[in-house]
């Protein structure tokens, strides 16, 4: 039985936090934390990846299996989402002259 009311009272507590999360984009940050950009234009930002006690090496490790690319010549911006993957993002081609 205290296992079961225990159980409970997570529950509620999640879904408490969660309908306030909905309703609190203040309590949300706090709660589940928000994107931070880690790389951008040929440029680490130690500082975020300080932050969020990421490397490098897991910046890269994204590009070479999203991208398939060994450097990042190509990506203009990295973002550390809140589920705490690394998503790159390349740079756009530019059009040649029509």
């Amino acid at each position: 039985m205290p296992t079961l009311v225990a159980s409970l009272v997570m529950v509620v507590i999640h879904r408490a936090l969660a309908w306030a999360c909905v309703h609190s984009p203040r309590l949300e940050s706090l709660a589940v934390g928000v994107e931070r950009e880690v790389f951008r234009d040929g440029q680490f930002n130690t500082k975020q990846m300080s932050a969020a006690l990421i490397t490098r090496t897991d910046v890269l490790e994204t590009a070479r299996q999203e991208l398939h690319t060994l450097d990042l010549d190509d990506v203009q911006v990295g973002i550390l989402e809140r589920n705490g993957q690394v998503s790159v993002i390349r740079e756009r081609a530019t059009s040649g002259a029509h």
